[in-house]
């Protein structure tokens, strides 16, 4: 018997104690995928997220950003939706798997929670990528948050720049990523 209460109480958890560890790393992850996208060293990294994203013409925008450490926090929005959509459902399907791999299955604790946890890993990283997507955007300054809320501002991102068939394969493959 699945026990429902502990599955919305490990989700409830799950999703709420992200959100400080999202905000505390945010910086963070706006330098790493500054790095990723541009090839720039660590302190090139640094020196244009703070003033304010273009830096060498390959990421952000000539949108005027004026210098201030309230850059490196640029995407946090999307950040909190990706991991408020993402681990939510994490905890509560990998609580819901571990108890049906063990009570119905007959699997050992060990073994349900690895192919509980492996099973909620790739439904929830499924889910994650939209807004994952939108933090890179956002973060380098490719896209602006006003222009990319929600799934349908973000589809329509991805068709404006890429097209309709471009955009699903684009699409396709950051949602397998």
């Amino acid at each position: 018997m699945i026990d429902y209460t502990k599955c919305l109480e490990a989700g409830c958890i799950g999703g709420v104690g992200a959100i400080p560890g999202t905000l505390a790393a945010q910086g963070f992850d706006v330098v790493k995928i500054r790095q990723q996208l541009t090839g720039d060293s660590l302190h090139r990294a640094i020196i244009g997220i703070y003033n304010g994203g273009g830096g060498n013409g390959r990421c952000g925008s000539s949108r005027a950003v004026h210098p201030s450490l309230f850059n490196f926090f640029a995407g946090s929005i999307p950040a909190v939706k990706q991991k408020m959509v993402t681990r939510t459902p994490m905890f509560l399907v990998s609580a819901a798997s571990v108890q049906m791999f063990e009570t119905r299955l007959g699997f050992d604790p060990t073994s349900a929670a690895f192919v509980g946890s492996a099973v909620s890993g790739y439904a929830t990283g499924f889910l994650a990528s939209p807004w994952e997507w939108q933090k890179v955007l956002v973060s380098q300054r490719v896209a602006s948050s006003a222009t990319g809320k929600g799934l349908v501002g973000l589809f329509h991102q991805v068709n404006v720049h890429h097209g309709l068939a471009g955009g699903l394969s684009c699409l396709w493959r950051r949602f397998h990523a």
